[in-house]
C-alpha cells in the first residue's frame, strides 16, 4: 500500500515538474516574442528619428533660404525707396524749374512785337513742363507699384514662417509622444527582467503592422499581472 502510494506520489511530483518546465518553457518563449516586438519598434524608432532630423535639417535650411530672401527683399524695398525719393527730389526741381520759367516768360513776353510767338514760345514751354510732370509721375507711379509688390512678398515669407512653426509644434509633439513611449519600454524591462542596450532604447510608436499595440502603464502592468498569476 506504502509503495503504491509514494509511486503516485513521484508521478504528481513528476508531473508538477513537468508543468513547471512547460510554463517556464512558455514564460521564456512569451518573453523572446516580446523582445522581438520590442526590436522591431526600436528599429521604427530609428527610422522615426532619421526622418526627425531630415526634416529638422529642412527647416533649417528653410528658414536661411527665407532670411536671405528676407535681406534680397529689403534691398530691393530700400532702392525702391531711394528711387522714389530721387523722384520726389527731381519733381521738386521740376516745378521750380517750371516757375523759375513762369516769371522768365512773365519779364520776357512784353519784350516780343509778335503777340503770336509769344503764345508759341508759352506753349512750348507748357508743353515741356507738362513733359517732365509726366515723367516724374511715371517714375513715381513705378515705385508705388514696387513697393506693394515687395509688400506681398514680405505677407506672402511671413505666411511661410507661421507654416514652419506650426510645423515644428507638430514636430514637438511627436518627440513627446517619443518620450512616453521609452518610459514603456523601462516598464517591460522591470516586468521580464532583462536590461536592453542603453544606446538602442528609443521612444516608438504604435506599428499595427507588426503586431505591436500600444497601452498605458496601469492597462499594461494588469496585463502581465495576469499573465503571471496564470
Amino acid at each position: 500500500m506504502f509503495k503504491e502510494h509514494f509511486s503516485k506520489e513521484d508521478q504528481r511530483d513528476a508531473m508538477r515538474r513537468r508543468m513547471r518546465e512547460e510554463e517556464e518553457r512558455w514564460r521564456e518563449a512569451q518573453a523572446n516574442r516580446e523582445k522581438m516586438k520590442l526590436d522591431a519598434a526600436l528599429e521604427k524608432d530609428k527610422e522615426a528619428e532619421a526622418r526627425e532630423e531630415m526634416w529638422a535639417n529642412h527647416f533649417r535650411s528653410e528658414k536661411e533660404r527665407l532670411a536671405a530672401e528676407r535681406a534680397a527683399r529689403l534691398k530691393e524695398l530700400q532702392e525702391a525707396q531711394a528711387a522714389l525719393d530721387e523722384a520726389n527730389r527731381l519733381e521738386a526741381e521740376i516745378e521750380k524749374e517750371a516757375s523759375e520759367m513762369d516769371q522768365y516768360d512773365a519779364r520776357w513776353t512784353e519784350h516780343f512785337a509778335n503777340e503770336r510767338e509769344a503764345r508759341k514760345w508759352r506753349r512750348k514751354q507748357a508743353e515741356e513742363r507738362l513733359r517732365f510732370l509726366s515723367q516724374a509721375h511715371d517714375r513715381a507711379t513705378a515705385a508705388e507699384t514696387r513697393l506693394s509688390s515687395i509688400k506681398a512678398l514680405e505677407d506672402e515669407e511671413e505666411d511661410e514662417e507661421k507654416a514652419m512653426q506650426e510645423a515644428l509644434k507638430r514636430l514637438q509633439e511627436e518627440e513627446a509622444r517619443l518620450n512616453q513611449a521609452e518610459h514603456q519600454l523601462d516598464v517591460l524591462e522591470e516586468q521580464y527582467g532583462f536590461k536592453l542596450n542603453p544606446d538602442q532604447i528609443r521612444a516608438s510608436e504604435t506599428n499595427d503592422t507588426m503586431g505591436l499595440a500600444y497601452y498605458d502603464r496601469d492597462s499594461y502592468r494588469q496585463r502581465l499581472l495576469a499573465k503571471q498569476q496564470a
